[in-house]
C-alpha cells in the first residue's frame, strides 16, 4: 500500500514539473494577431501607441505624407497626404519579441525564478478610412 501512495505522488509530482517547463520552454512562440479600424478626417493625423520599440512597418500606407514609428516613444504615426480621402491599410509586426514565463507571477512561485524567454510576435493591421472635410 506504501508503494502504490510512493509512485502516485512521484507521478503527481513530475507532472507539476513537466508542466512547469512546457510553459516557459524556449521554443514556445506566442502570436498576437489584432485588427484596428480607425477614421479621421483629411486635415488630421492619427497615431497608434504600440506595446514595444521593435515594431516595423511591414505594409506601408500609400497615401502618407508621413508613415512612422517613433521608436523612442512606441507610437506609430500617419499624416495623410494633402487632398487625400479615402482607405488605409497599414500593417505593423515585430520581428521578434520576448516575454517571460511567469511574467504576471511577480513573486516568481509559478515556475521558480529561472525565466526563460517566450517569443511572441505581434502583428497589427489598421484599416484607416481617411474623410474628407470642407473648408
Amino acid at each position: 500500500m506504501k508503494n502504490i501512495f510512493s509512485i502516485l505522488a512521484i507521478a503527481v509530482l513530475a507532472f507539476t514539473i513537466t508542466s512547469c517547463q512546457k510553459v516557459r520552454t524556449t521554443n514556445d512562440i506566442l502570436t498576437v494577431n489584432e485588427t484596428y479600424e480607425a477614421q479621421i478626417n483629411n486635415n488630421a493625423s492619427y497615431t497608434f501607441h504600440l506595446p514595444n520599440n521593435e515594431f516595423v512597418i511591414t505594409e506601408d500606407a500609400l497615401n502618407a505624407e508621413i508613415s512612422i514609428i517613433d521608436t523612442e516613444n512606441n507610437i506609430y504615426s500617419y499624416t495623410p497626404t494633402e487632398g487625400f480621402v479615402g482607405s488605409e491599410v497599414i500593417k505593423l509586426s515585430t520581428i521578434n519579441s520576448t516575454g517571460f514565463c511567469g511574467t504576471a507571477d511577480v513573486n516568481n512561485t509559478r515556475c521558480g525564478s529561472d525565466k526563460r524567454e517566450q517569443k511572441t510576435l505581434y502583428y497589427y493591421t489598421i484599416n484607416l478610412t481617411v474623410n474628407n472635410v470642407s473648408k
